[in-house]
């Protein structure tokens, strides 16, 4: 994928869509796709790397087969070892500064939503143990699994293994959340996404909701539109009787497309 040009006066938004609503529940591939998403936009290194890194994953597994298959030596694997390390920890650290500086207002975010004091984390679930630091606790675990991975043909552990962990007072909201908390821990993920490309652009980007309104509960759809005080956004709804008072009140635009 290409990734596209900013420039000054890019049109910036962040996205609300039905899916996102059960990015709790979803693959863990789901959840790095959403921090990978983020931290490309803010960071262009960081989606240079993300995109060297699969390159390198890719070249690692094709090797890892050949050796499993007899025609390449177990010691040519130790290049794309080395690159892989760097690489790993580069997005490794990225994600996890962004998670230090989402938590707080993700957390607050949700308290707003529920009327609740329940504290909030997010958790950085690594695909290894770690131990002393980031690069040698990889590289021991790297040494560990790669009997198993020639015999897979495939790189066991990194940041495509890792995964984003919704925690409410220490458990788990994937397997202990009830519905209506998990869709609350996504409209403050949304909001605190928003707050954080506003510090980077240092404006406000647009937020568009595409048809998310008629997934959420009333007061849950509430709580959303009152966040959107202040902000530039754009809905899309297929049925708008529950937005009717709200429009009034904020003097929106209404189109109707046929």
């Amino acid at each position: 994928k290409k990734q596209p040009q900013r420039s000054r006066g890019e049109f910036q938004a962040v996205l609300f869509r039905p899916e996102d609503l059960n990015l709790v529940i979803d693959s863990p591939a789901s959840r790095r796709r959403f921090l990978d998403s983020l931290l490309s936009r803010l960071s262009s290194s960081y989606y240079q790397n993300l995109i060297e890194y699969r390159k390198v994953v890719q070249s690692r597994n094709r090797l890892l087969f050949l050796i499993q298959q007899g025609r390449a030596e177990s010691k040519e694997i130790n290049f794309w070892d080395k690159q892989f390390l760097r690489l790993s920890e580069l997005i490794t650290e990225e994600r996890f500064k962004l998670l230090k500086k989402a938590t707080p207002v993700f957390r607050e975010q949700y308290q707003k939503i529920s009327q609740s004091k329940d504290v909030f984390d997010l958790d950085y679930h690594l695909s290894f143990k770690f131990k002393t630091d980031l690069k040698s606790s990889l590289k021991v675990a790297l040494d560990e699994l790669k009997p198993q991975e020639i015999e897979l043909a495939r790189t066991l552990l990194g940041p495509h293994r890792d995964d984003l962990i919704f925690k409410l007072n220490n458990y788990n909201l994937k397997d202990f959340g009830s519905r209506g908390e998990q869709r609350s821990a996504i409209l403050a993920l949304k909001l605190a996404e928003l707050e954080i490309v506003k510090k980077k652009i240092k404006e406000a980007p647009v937020f568009l909701l595409d048809d998310v309104l008629s997934e959420l509960d009333s007061e849950r759809r509430l709580a959303l539109l009152d966040s959107l005080d202040g902000l530039q956004s754009i809905i899309t709804a297929t049925e708008i009787s529950f937005l009717k008072s709200w429009l009034r009140e904020n003097q929106a635009n209404l189109i109707h497309l046929e």
